[in-house]
């Protein structure tokens, strides 16, 4: 039985099939030449998705924010602690705004400013947290450099999931692992092709050098996987990290199907189909110079019948001036009587 082997179309949906694109009977020759059977490209798990970024979402934080800020001067603390709450809550749900991180350290400093006169224990764990996401965060007017959290000791980390080629944001910036991190709460991002395919926020201790993260994870062969392949001149061109272990690629090129097998991230050149346009069965086959052979049979038999025409005419035949004349006519053979 010939292997199944995933077609991608380049231009095309993921999941069309060979046959919406290239007729079969030349689909068929193809397979028939590699001894495979074409199959469509999975979707694969549906990526996750998120809003769009929205500057009126981030202005009423940094408004709940500066209320806050307002309402703990004036010692109106619990009016200040309900907008803090309030910005919490957004952050959480929107752990794919990119400076996500740096108003949720904002949101723990201003906490801890109004923990500190009663709940000193309270004021401490939120100057952490805030450390944790701002390290290197300078001291507010008016705050004494002294009651700044030390730097937190760091430990290597390793997240698994990701590809290599995709990019990770610890925190808003973008950066490297395996890599040295705090513990304690971060925000992480990642995008792949330059698309947001995960965001949230982990927490993450020395005890725990690993961070897992399955839904970033691709379906070996699915258009996540093959997704990312480009075009090009003499053979596709395929992201650096391909699971599937053997595919294939179709273009069409000028009309005419082009064809390329691969190997997880390795592809072979372009291989040359037949022109898409088919010949109708019904019309005769055309012959050297263009003109149909039954064509060539009428023109041979019109041919004789204008060299005997000619012939015949020479010798007065069809002449009824000459009527008068003696003829010689033929007749056919007849046999002699006995």
């Amino acid at each position: 039985m010939n292997p199944a082997v995933p077609l991608l179309i380049l231009g095309h949906a993921p999941g069309t099939l060979a046959v919406e694109v290239v007729p079969r009977s030349e689909l068929a020759r193809i397979e028939a030449r590699w001894s495979a059977r074409f199959v469509a490209v999975p979707k694969g798990a549906a990526p996750l998705t998120f809003p769009d970024y929205s500057s009126e979402l981030v202005a009423e934080i940094e408004r709940l924010l500066e209320r806050a800020r307002t309402d703990g001067a004036a010692l109106a603390e619990d009016e200040a602690q309900r907008a803090l709450s309030e910005v919490e809550r957004l952050l959480r749900a929107h752990p794919e705004l990119p400076q996500a991180a740096w108003l949720m350290a904002e949101r723990h400093e201003l906490g801890a400013s109004l923990a500190e006169r009663t709940r000193a224990a309270d004021s401490m764990e939120l100057r952490k947290r805030a450390r944790a996401l701002e390290p290197e965060r300078a001291a507010t007017f008016g705050q004494d450099p002294a009651s700044l959290t030390p730097d937190l000791p760091a430990f290597r980390l390793e997240i698994r999931g990701p590809l290599r080629r995709d990019r990770l944001e610890w925190d808003g910036v973008e950066r490297a692992f395996p890599g040295d991190v705090r513990a304690g709460e971060h925000q992480l991002r990642v995008l792949r092709d330059g698309e947001l395919i995960w965001a949230g926020w982990v927490s993450v201790t020395a005890a725990e050098p690993v961070l897992e993260l399955d839904a970033t994870r691709v379906l070996a062969c699915s258009s996540s996987d093959l997704g990312g392949t480009r075009d090009g001149e003499t053979r596709p061109a395929p992201p650096s990290e391909v699971s599937c272990p053997a595919w294939a690629v179709l273009r069409i090129k000028q009309g005419r199907p082009e064809i390329a097998l691969c190997r997880r991230s390795s592809c072979g050149a372009w291989y040359a189909a037949a022109p898409l346009a088919p010949r109708a069965r019904d019309k005769p086959r055309p012959v050297a110079g263009g003109i149909p052979r039954w064509a060539g049979y009428a023109i041979a038999g019109a041919g004789a019948a204008l060299i005997a025409g000619v012939t015949l005419w020479q010798v007065g035949a069809f002449d009824r001036e000459r009527a008068g004349q003696q003829r010689w006519v033929y007749e056919g053979y007849v046999p002699p009587e006995e």
